[in-house]
C-alpha cells in the first residue's frame, strides 16, 4: 500500500524535521550553500538542481513559522515535503544509534559539496520497497557487506545497493571545473566594460581545464579585447558567435524570449554553460573538452563497485537512478533496440556476465519524472516518492544466470 502524507500534516512534519536533525545543523549547511551561490554570482541550473533542498527547505520552515500556506503544487515544495516523510517513515524502525547515524548522513548529504539527491534516491528505494509490504532495514548491523538496505519479504530476503549517475558523469570536465572558469569568465567581462556584443563564447581545452583561475581571466580578457573571433592557443581555444537576433530581441525589450532560446541550448552543452543578460547584450559562456564524454565508461565502473559493496551470501540488486537526465530521453533508451536488444541492456548484461558477480540478480535504473520528479499529488495527501510508479520511468533487468532467485527480489 503506498505511503501518503495528509496536507494538514505538513507544519508537524517540519517541526519533526528540525528537531530530529538540529535546526542550527540545517541552518548552518543552508548558509553554506547561498554563500556558495553567492561567490559563483551567477545561474548555473546543474548547481540549482543539487541544492534544490536547501533553498526549498529555507522558504518552508518561513512558511511554517509564519502560519503562511504552502503551495503543495509546487514541485520542489512538494519533493522536499515528501523527502521528509520518508525520512520520519524509515527513522520510525530505528533504536537511538542508528538514528544517529540517519541524522549523520542527513547533515552529511547537505553539505555544499555533496548532493543531497543521493540520499533522497535511497528513501525513494525505501518507499519503493516499503510501499510494497517489505521490511526495509539499514544494513549497519551486518559484518559482511557495505550495501544500504537488507530487505525482507515473505519469499525471502535481499540486499540493496542504491547508485546515482551524475550529470557530468563520463565528462572530463565536471560542474566544479567550470565553476571556476566561469569565475574568471565574470572577472574578464568586468575588465572589459566595452564589450557589448551578444552571442556565444566557447572555450574548449585539450582534457581538463588545468590552468588556474587568474590564467583563464588573462585569456578571456585578451579575447575580449581583441578583434578576431576566433583564437587557437597550446592549452585552450576560444571562439565567439554572434547573435544578432538576441541584440534584436534586447532592443524590443524580450528578454525572457532570449532566456528561454539559451535555456534551450543548455541540454546541449551538458550543463557547463552560464548565462549574463543586461539591458545591452546577452551573452552565454560554454566549456568544452576535446575529449568525447565516455558515460558508458563510468556507468560500467559505478555498477562494478556496487556489486562489490554486498556480503555475497544473499540475493542482490542494484538500484541505479541517473541525476539530471530528462524522462524523454530515459523513455527514448527504454524504448529504443540495438541489435535485437533494449539499448539499456547493455547495463544489464555487464553487471551479470562475471561469475564474480553472480549473486546480482536484478538490476535497476531510473530518472525523476518530468512532470514531478519524485511524488504524485492525490487530493489532500502526498504520495511519498515511489521511484517505478510516481517517480518516472524505470529499466529494469533480471539475471537468467544468478545463483539466486531472481523474484525473491520483486
Amino acid at each position: 500500500m503506498p505511503l501518503s502524507i495528509n496536507t494538514n500534516q505538513i507544519p508537524g512534519l517540519i517541526t519533526w524535521f528540525n528537531g530530529f536533525v538540529g535546526f542550527r545543523d540545517l541552518q548552518k549547511r543552508m548558509e553554506r550553500v547561498e554563500a556558495k551561490l553567492q561567490d559563483v554570482g551567477f545561474d548555473v541550473p546543474a548547481l540549482n538542481r543539487r541544492y534544490y533542498f536547501h533553498s526549498t527547505y529555507k522558504n518552508l520552515v518561513i512558511r511554517n513559522r509564519t502560519y503562511g500556506r504552502i503551495d503543495v503544487k509546487n514541485s520542489n515544495n512538494n519533493r522536499a515535503i515528501t523527502l521528509i516523510g520518508a525520512v520520519r517513515e524509515f527513522s520510525k524502525q530505528l533504536d537511538l544509534k542508528q538514528k544517529e547515524r540517519l541524522r549523520a548522513r542527513i547533515i552529511e548529504s547537505l553539505d555544499p559539496d555533496r548532493d543531497i539527491r543521493e540520499f533522497e534516491h535511497e528513501m525513494r528505494a525505501f518507499v519503493h520497497y516499503k510501499g510494497a509490504g517489505l521490511s526495509v532495514l539499514p544494513s549497519d548491523g551486518e559484518k559482511d557487506g557495505r550495501f544500504d538496505f537488507l530487505v525482507k519479504g515473505n519469499k525471502g530476503e535481499f540486499e540493496l545497493e542504491c547508485k546515482t549517475f551524475s550529470e557530468n558523469i563520463g565528462n572530463a570536465i565536471s560542474i566544479e571545473d567550470s565553476i571556476h572558469v566561469f569565475r574568471a569568465f565574470k572577472d574578464s567581462l568586468h575588465q572589459q566594460s566595452n564589450f557589448r556584443e551578444s552571442g556565444i563564447i566557447t572555450l574548449t581545452v585539450p582534457t581538463r581545464t588545468e590552468m588556474s583561475e587568474d590564467q583563464f581571466t588573462v585569456a578571456i580578457t585578451e579575447f575580449l579585447s581583441g578583434a578576431s573571433n576566433a583564437i587557437e592557443r597550446k592549452n585552450y581555444s576560444l571562439t565567439f558567435e554572434r547573435r544578432s537576433d538576441w541584440e534584436g530581441l534586447l532592443q524590443n525589450r524580450k528578454r525572457e524570449t532570449i532566456l528561454d532560446d539559451i535555456a534551450n541550448r543548455f541540454d546541449e552543452h551538458n550543463s557547463h554553460s552560464m548565462v549574463t543578460v543586461s539591458k545591452d547584450h546577452a551573452v552565454m559562456f560554454v566549456v568544452r573538452s576535446r575529449r568525447p564524454a565516455r558515460p558508458a565508461n563510468s556507468i560500467f565502473d559505478r555498477l562494478k563497485k556496487a556489486s562489490e559493496q554486498f556480503s555475497k551470501t544473499r540475493p542482490a540488486v542494484v538500484w541505479g537512478h541517473f541525476l539530471g537526465f530528462g524522462e524523454s530521453e530515459f523513455r527514448e533508451l527504454l524504448e529504443g533496440e540495438k541489435l535485437g536488444q533494449r539499448a539499456l541492456d547493455v547495463f544489464g548484461h555487464y553487471l551479470f556476465k562475471s561469475p564474480n558477480r553472480n549473486h546480482v540478480c536484478r538490476l535497476r535504473l531510473s530518472v525523476d519524472g518530468d512532470s514531478f520528479r519524485s511524488t504524485h499529488q492525490l487530493g489532500t495527501s502526498l504520495m511519498l516518492p515511489n521511484g517505478i510508479n510516481a517517480g518516472g520511468p524505470a529499466y529494469d533487468l533480471t539475471s537468467n544466470i544468478s545463483r539466486f532467485d531472481p523474484t525473491v527480489t520483486l
